[in-house]
């Protein structure tokens, strides 16, 4: 990304100086969910634009809630794999490591040391009770059925087929950009309604990381540590919070549209080349999702 040092500097000062203004001047609470990285550096973000398709597809958003120490979690990483396999780009997967199964362990030799939990997939966890149903599990859309959305892995190819099926009621478009210097991430985010809707809607962008070789336990294999898995849709962060920001509010008509910036510092250890930008719009009442979308950071 080509800018210029002195405009870059111009520009951090200018919103450095508004937000000490605003803070004088202001006896307002701001409660989550909020835009991490608000007020965004427009040099470090240019701001993007967006084509809209011509062409509208249904994705479905699937999250796998599953710990490094849990023996019989990789089976539901394997029907999201199939998921995957079947229906391509339309499933969109997220893997949250919660609990029990997901802390640091010393055994063997230290091995499951790593610490894949997130503040966002705890307070997911808190509010689902995906950990205390017993891992693994996950949910399809957070679809309710049989009056929990969570749902035994067994069950995510019969709710995904119907899901998918159904025909899309709005469109995501994300255009991300990394700036390596301060190694941020930044993500524009387009929603688009394809039909008239009723209720709040919000969008939650969140970042994952693909092809994480680290432990596992898997029960079908003897001895059962394996030393090089590969974690795949592991989330890692959110750009706009745990349960995101309205994006859409009754009455919704068809062809409304709205555009939302984020930026996020990276964490060091993160594989820049395997990072993902996930987005998806859920119904405020129903926590139902209607739409999901993904693409790489860079």
């Amino acid at each position: 990304m080509i800018r210029t040092g002195i405009l870059k500097n111009i520009t951090y000062y200018i919103l450095l100086i508004t937000s000490y203004i605003f803070t004088l001047t202001s006896c307002d609470i701001i409660e989550a969910p909020y835009t991490e990285g608000t007020p965004i550096d427009t040099v470090l973000c240019p701001p993007q634009d967006f084509v809209s398709n011509t062409t509208h597809i249904r994705k479905v958003l699937v999250e796998d809630y599953t710990g490094h120490t849990c023996g019989n979690c990789p089976r539901a990483a394997e029907t999201a794999a199939t998921l995957i396999g079947t229906y391509g780009e339309q499933a969109v997967v997220i893997a949250v490591h919660v609990g029990f199964f997901a802390e640091p362990k010393n055994y063997p030799d230290s091995s499951y040391s790593a610490d894949y939990r997130t503040t966002v997939g705890d307070e997911l966890n808190n509010f689902f009770g995906n950990d205390a149903a017993g891992l693994p599990n996950g949910m399809v859309n957070r679809k309710v059925v049989s009056s929990s959305p969570i749902l035994s892995y067994n069950s995510w190819t019969s709710v995904f087929a119907s899901e998918v099926a159904l025909a899309p009621v709005a469109d995501i478009y994300i255009k991300p950009q990394y700036d390596v210097d301060a190694h941020t991430a930044c993500a524009d985010v387009k929603v688009e309604f394809l039909s008239d809707l009723s209720g709040e809607y919000k969008l939650c962008v969140f970042l994952t990381e693909d092809s994480i070789v680290d432990w596992q336990k898997d029960y079908s294999l003897n001895p059962a540590d394996i030393p090089d898995y590969v974690h795949r849709h592991l989330l890692r962060a959110s750009f706009n919070g745990t349960w995101g920001e309205t994006i859409g509010t009754a009455p919704i008509t068809t062809g409304s549209s709205d555009i939302k910036r984020y930026s996020l510092a990276l964490n060091s250890g993160w594989n820049v080349a395997k990072l993902k930008v996930v987005a998806f719009v859920y119904n405020t009442s129903s926590n139902e999702v209607i739409q999901a979308e993904e693409t790489k950071l860079q």
